[in-house]
């Protein structure tokens, strides 16, 4: 039903369905925290939120802090790949509204440090959905909200584990990869000199991880 809806706040009067969301949303929370680790539970409840989100659009605000709390704490029991694509589609929606930054960066940064932990400790490998929705969401954050991925805490250890991945055989999460480094290069680009503090810091923290990044490419495409 919420998928096939425009965006409410084109209506001048009330739509039902804001009062319909009101109603699920317990049952969404509750299924969300009961289940945490129920893959195919999740992703469903994902979805109604996904659409939920960008056809309520300002009648969803109300409902946006508790959604990404039980998104973190759902991550930090059971690390889904679900979740990060939470976190895309809610960066997506609401990443250029400066009222919801604090939100979102605690979302990016509580997310990417537990997936940096969990695949330091288990091996990239072995997870390659977690890879790619982990990239996906950085490319999502640095098209909507960049800042936030520039002054993150995990940004150096980010790269570092971008240069890991380079050259690893799986489409999907090499496609993921190479568009986030893609867009993180055109952004300071196109920005040129007219970069805030703290993409600044950033700036300079890529630079730093810059090389290595350039050499693994190279010897990537050269034992091509």
């Amino acid at each position: 039903i919420f998928s096939k809806c425009v965006s409410l706040n084109t209506y001048k009067e009330l739509n039902p369905l804001i009062a319909i969301y009101a109603e699920l949303t317990p049952v969404l929370t509750q299924g969300m925290k009961k289940f945490h680790g129920n893959e195919t539970i999740v992703e469903n409840v994902a979805h109604i939120v996904k659409y939920s989100m960008r056809s309520l659009e300002s009648y969803f605000f109300p409902y946006l802090p508790e959604f990404v709390e039980v998104v973190i704490q759902g991550y930090k029991a059971s690390p889904l790949p679900t979740y990060l694509d939470c976190a895309e589609f809610t960066a997506s929606v609401y990443g250029k509204g400066v009222e919801f930054q604090p939100l979102l960066k605690t979302m990016f940064d509580v997310l990417g440090k537990q997936t940096l932990i969990f695949v330091s400790a288990n091996g990239f490998t072995s997870f390659p959905e977690i890879v790619e929705d982990f990239f996906g969401m950085c490319l999502r954050y640095i098209k909507y909200c960049p800042t936030i991925l520039f002054e993150s805490i995990i940004l150096p250890d980010l790269l570092h584990f971008s240069v890991l991945v380079i050259g690893y055989e799986h489409l999907k999460c090499s496609e993921a990869l190479y568009l986030f480094l893609s867009q993180v290069f055109l952004f300071f680009g196109k920005k040129g000199e007219k970069l805030e503090a703290k993409e600044a810091e950033g700036l300079g923290v890529i630079i730093e991880k810059g090389i290595a990044i350039g050499e693994k490419l190279i010897g990537t495409l050269e034992a091509a």
